[in-house]
């Protein structure tokens, strides 16, 4: 179920985020540079541990490569994944924050609940709706830019 005009581009997580996995490491950050006629399904995001929560946050990337616009990040059990069966699908800029839990008390329309003991796929777009919406970058004439962040504990 890949969106529609999209090339995957396959990978693990912790490739991509300082070789920890998710929820490994307070202090790590991702960086994903990739060409707007793709999309990143990253295998091996999980949530190991019960009754707890993390954020990441959407931050402009590093000087060196070129700022995203728009974005979509799912979290599914099927790679490239964004429509309504996935866990979460969250659209994302420069300035988001997203909360992640496997809290059972937390609400739903805030944190994406993940069950403890589910690998899932991380997928990534530089469309706010991928397939539906065209992908750009914060400048149009690029091709090619980046999905920044840092990952920490939520208290």
């Amino acid at each position: 179920m890949y969106p529609h005009g999209l090339r995957v581009v396959n990978g693990r997580y912790k490739d991509i985020n300082d070789g920890f996995p998710f929820s490994e490491s307070t202090n790590t950050s991702f960086l994903l540079n990739m060409n707007t006629f793709s999309f990143y399904a990253l295998s091996g995001f999980s949530f190991p541990v019960e009754d707890t929560r993390r954020r990441i946050v959407f931050e402009d990337a590093p000087t060196n490569v070129n700022l995203m616009f728009k974005g979509a990040m799912s979290i599914s059990v099927c790679p490239g994944d964004f429509s309504e069966t996935a866990q979460c699908v969250m659209q994302v800029n420069n300035s988001k924050t997203l909360m992640f839990s496997t809290r059972a008390s937390d609400d739903p329309e805030r944190f994406c609940k993940l069950d403890p003991e589910k690998v899932y796929f991380a997928n990534f777009a530089h469309s706010p709706e991928p397939g539906v919406q065209p992908a750009k970058c914060a400048n149009d004439s690029h091709t090619k830019c980046a999905m920044f962040y840092t990952e920490a504990l939520l208290n």
